[in-house]
């Protein structure tokens, strides 16, 4: 009898101990195993007691025979589960796409012992699978691997209980909706309602942009905090199903400002974004009285701050013998041109019509060049 110590699920007995038997042998098996002979010239023997035999007509009978191995597998234990410490493996999990990714639980108290596999389907968002693989657990702290794949049914958190080492928790996992995609984002058309900001005012506006050519998906409720030197103010964006081939996006802007210039932030839509300017501005009617459009940057462009407040004002400017020079409206401004020919430097005057219950407003403009 010889013993033989686990290795592999299955032991062979080498050719060279049968080499005397290879002669028209016949071989038979009995016990608590199975015995194979494969095309090697060995025999493999299964777990459990096997009594082998080989008859010849010159050697007789000579019998052998291989001992059950006898294993003790330790179960695996842990004193506790850290099922709010988890660190994910993987992409984000999105509401009806294939997933495949993990998670890890961290342990303490681990015995070094062995935990067999497990599936555990998910709750609140089904669809996906978690599978405890078979291990053999860390003496003392440790991390534990979960795979979790599948196509989620909806949004919100999937939940899985798991049950390990006599311990048991729940953890939860957030299934995320598809981020939206937009390949055009008209920046040259943004809207502002409306178009200034006043000081000390309370300023409760809307911004719109046009987008094309997206995948269809959700744009999220989100707000955002926009910080100037000179302002305070919050840009929140609705929840919205993006059309796929165009459409309008609005957004809300609200907050104060304590001193003349400029608001300036970027509008991010999916991961295209647009610069946004808007003025700070004081309400009383003050217009320039001298611009300089020659291309240097500076103080290109006339118009009168205040007028933002007034988007249906009427401007006329006109040169010294009356011609009509530009025609406008509160938001506009003029950039020393009449239909797009750069006028010469001079005196040109104008009026402002704020409204047709009060007189226009009347001054004189100073072009250099």
């Amino acid at each position: 009898m010889v013993k033989y110590r686990k290795i592999l699920n299955y032991f062979s007995v080498i050719p060279y101990l049968l080499s005397p038997f290879f002669m028209d042998a016949q071989q038979s098996f009995n016990g608590g195993g199975i015995g194979i002979k494969n095309n090697f010239g060995s025999v493999e023997f299964s777990m459990g007691q096997v009594d082998y035999g080989v008859s010849n007509t010159v050697a007789g009978i000579q019998s052998m025979g291989i001992q059950q191995p006898f294993f003790v597998i330790k179960p695996g234990a842990v004193t506790s589960l850290l099922c709010d410490s988890l660190t994910f493996v993987g992409e984000a999990i999105l509401e009806k796409e294939e997933y495949m990714g993990g998670v890890f639980i961290a342990y303490k108290g681990g015995n070094g012992g062995f935990i067999k596999g497990s599936n555990i389907n998910s709750l609140n968002v089904n669809g996906l699978l978690a599978t405890i693989h078979p291990t053999n657990l860390a003496k003392g702290n440790g991390l534990l691997e979960l795979s979790i794949s599948g196509v989620p049914s909806g949004t919100g958190f999937a939940y899985f209980n798991i049950s390990v080492g006599g311990k048991n928790c729940l953890i939860e996992v957030p299934v995320k909706e598809e981020s939206p995609i937009v390949l055009n984002l008209n920046c040259g058309n943004i809207v502002v309602e409306p178009p200034a900001i006043g000081i000390n005012q309370a300023f409760n506006g809307k911004i719109n942009v046009q987008y094309s050519k997206t995948n269809g998906k959700i744009f999220p409720t989100d707000t955002i905090s926009i910080k100037n030197p000179n302002a305070s103010f919050k840009l929140m964006s609705s929840k919205t199903k993006l059309a796929l081939d165009e459409g309008a996006l609005t957004f809300d802007l609200i907050g104060t400002a304590d001193k003349k210039g400029w608001l300036e932030f970027k509008l991010k839509v999916a991961d295209k974004e647009c610069p946004v300017r808007i003025i700070i501005s004081e309400d009383k009617m003050e217009a320039p009285n001298f611009f300089s459009p020659n291309e240097d940057g500076v103080n290109e462009y006339w118009y009168v701050p205040a007028l933002a407040f007034y988007p249906k004002a009427k401007i006329i400017i006109f040169d010294r013998y009356g011609k009509i020079i530009s025609s406008l409206n509160g938001t506009q401004s003029w950039n020393g041109t009449m239909n797009g020919i750069p006028m010469p430097s001079g005196d040109y005057w104008y009026t402002i019509q704020l409204d047709s219950k009060l007189p226009p407003l009347k001054g004189n403009i100073t072009l250099i060049r």
